[in-house]
């Protein structure tokens, strides 16, 4: 009743600046659902196979107002394709980056990745996918990373190999082999079930089990000099 009674008091045009905030506060909200729904939809589809009538759906509005707020569906994959290629590498090049033992770094690097790809499972493969088909794009979007090579982790691997207190492995083999190893499991996740004779049930522990079990790999064959 305060509020109510303190707008009726004031000034037409202190009213209308309270109307314009409430409506960009609910712009804001409209576009952060429709954003989510698109994430949705353009992780399981990809842009060749997504809909602005699916998005629209999945937001709870319609076509037109999905439209006055992405115009194209191009420029909402692009939205999505930059968002989801951020939060990907987000965590990447600050625990790669940081200060501390190289062996903490792999270890922590497994953990971070493991649990982000289990709550985003969907998100690995559409990455792929669209850098293959957008290779351009992707690389427009990563030009201002410096070299994941020349982050802490790797040029602390490098001295060590230098003084001999590491194997000898080009750096590059090395982030492949660690990437890859936390990722395939999630892009390749039906035919390992499969081929592995791992059960659907037990799938959530065996991705668990890969943060101790790659994380060791990496350092045992790193230390065994």
């Amino acid at each position: 009743m305060g509020v109510v009674l303190f707008f009726a008091e004031t000034k037409k045009g202190r009213k209308f600046g309270l109307t314009k905030w409430l409506n960009q506060v609910d712009d804001k909200g409209t576009e952060s659902v429709i954003f989510q729904a698109a994430i949705k939809v353009f992780q399981k589809k990809g842009l060749a196979g997504a809909r602005m009538q699916e998005i629209a759906d999945e937001a709870g509005i319609n076509k037109s107002m999905l439209h006055y707020y992405f115009r194209t569906k191009d420029k909402l994959f692009l939205e999505v394709f930059r968002s989801s290629l951020q939060e990907f590498f987000g965590g990447l090049y600050p625990i790669l980056d940081q200060e501390g033992p190289w062996e903490e770094a792999i270890r922590s690097l497994c953990g971070y990745y493991i649990d982000f790809m289990s709550k985003n499972p969907d998100l690995p493969m559409f990455l792929i996918n669209e850098m293959h088909q957008q290779p351009k794009e992707y690389f427009k979007l990563m030009q201002a990373k410096e070299c994941i090579l020349q982050t802490k982790f790797f040029q602390q691997l490098k001295k060590g190999m230098e003084k001999g207190q590491i194997r000898k492995a080009e750096l590059s083999h090395l982030y492949v082999s660690l990437i890859s190893s936390i990722v395939f499991p999630f892009i390749g996740g039906p035919m390992i079930q499969r081929t592995g004779d791992i059960c659907t049930d037990r799938w959530p522990q065996f991705l668990q089990e890969r943060k101790d079990f790659v994380s060791d790999m990496l350092i045992v064959y790193l230390k065994n000099v």
